[in-house]
């Protein structure tokens, strides 16, 4: 296997993870940092930018750590050995782990920073803002989600064409090395395998779409006209990259499948596709964050509109500032405090029932890959 590609891809994998949350704190929206609301005059003051630059560091430390080891593990393991993929992924979850532990501490902080600077005091300038505009034009059209059946017809035409040109046991997994470690009998279960696998994603991606277009709208009650401004281009380039990364995704993932059954794949044109493929949605990700940021904050927004309200507190409901739970509220999803994105009311029972049956479809997805497999 080429040496060179597989460090190229491990890096890239180390840094897309480093940045996506070393430099959290600076694309979250301004009214809201590790977790806990501040008001918008406040954003800028000294003792915040601190915290930032403290999880910032941190973070970058361990990243550079991540990074030492990953090279390490190329260098002391056989790019063919099954577990150099699981090693390198444990240590990925390690600085996950590390990156939690390290945001509870600035959690606590900017709580007592608000409760010193009297920022969690009652007051009757405290609005919360409801817009019940339509969603229609938030995001792009539920239509363009039928773009993933052209893709699906594609591959059908693909396997039909291929179909008598396969061996009768076909190659379905390479290990890094680029050799063939798993085989699967030519026959209906091949085909059923791959199906299963690209509907799943198709419902990951489409199950996306519609979480970001029925989410609950998140305003700025001191710049309401601002905020919904950018809130709206928010929600309709999310969409776009939603769909655009589902598409990408199953056409790479098709792709490859057909690419390793026809047997023997150069192994560098293989990691080559897959570096190409992690390249362009980093590309997207960094993009997001650096120029568009949680909610559109680092949108500029031609609607300019300063008035003397604040935002309702409701930092009770956030469990570590990460965690929503508001049964009164009837949204589904609301935007994160920390990240980009949205997440789960986890007080509503339909949010549990709606993870159960992912759980229950992804656990449906490995017995019937391993049942067909075997």
């Amino acid at each position: 296997m080429p040496t060179e590609l597989f460090v190229v891809f491990i890096l890239l994998m180390d840094i897309l993870l480093i940045v996506s949350f070393a430099f959290v704190p600076y694309v979250t929206r301004k009214t809201e940092l590790f977790g806990v609301s501040i008001p918008s005059e406040q954003t800028r003051l000294p003792q915040l930018m601190r915290e930032r630059a403290i999880y910032r560091n941190q973070l970058l430390v361990g990243g550079a750590v991540l990074v030492i080891l990953s090279l390490l593990l190329i260098w002391r393991t056989d790019p063919s050995s099954p577990w150099m993929i699981g090693i390198w992924l444990s240590a990925a979850c390690i600085y996950l782990l590390a990156a939690f532990l390290l945001y509870l501490p600035r959690h606590r902080a900017l709580q007592r920073i608000k409760q010193e600077q009297g920022w969690d005091a009652p007051t009757q300038k405290s609005v919360v803002i409801a817009d019940t505009t339509p969603y229609s034009k938030d995001t792009i059209h539920p239509a363009w989600n039928l773009l993933y059946l052209p893709v699906l017809a594609l591959w059908s035409l693909a396997m039909w064409w291929l179909w008598p040109t396969l061996p009768d046991m076909v190659p379905t997994h390479y290990n890094a090395a680029g050799e063939a470690d798993a085989w699967t009998p030519k026959g209906p279960s091949l085909i059923w395998v791959q199906l299963a696998i690209y509907l799943f994603m198709a419902i990951i991606m489409i199950g996306c779409y519609f979480i970001i277009r029925h989410s609950r709208r998140q305003n700025d009650a001191a710049k309401p006209l601002e905020t919904l401004e950018q809130e709206k281009r928010f929600r309709r380039l999310n969409s776009i990259f939603v769909l655009v990364v589902g598409l990408l995704t199953l056409i790479f993932i098709e792709a490859m499948f057909l690419y390793m059954m026809v047997g023997g794949p150069n192994a560098t044109l293989l990691w080559a596709s897959v570096i190409a493929y992690l390249a362009i949605v980093a590309v997207g990700v960094v993009l997001l964050m650096v120029f568009v940021g949680q909610g559109g904050s680092r949108l500029r927004s031609r609607a300019q509109q300063q008035v003397s309200q604040v935002n309702y507190d409701d930092d009770r409901f956030w469990k570590l500032g990460l965690f929503y739970c508001n049964r009164d509220d009837p949204a589904l999803f609301v935007e994160k405090r920390f990240g980009i994105g949205w997440t789960s009311n986890f007080a509503r029972p339909l949010n549990w029932v709606l993870i159960t049956g992912l759980l229950v479809l992804i656990a449906a997805l490995l017995v019937i890959t391993i049942t067909l497999s075997a």
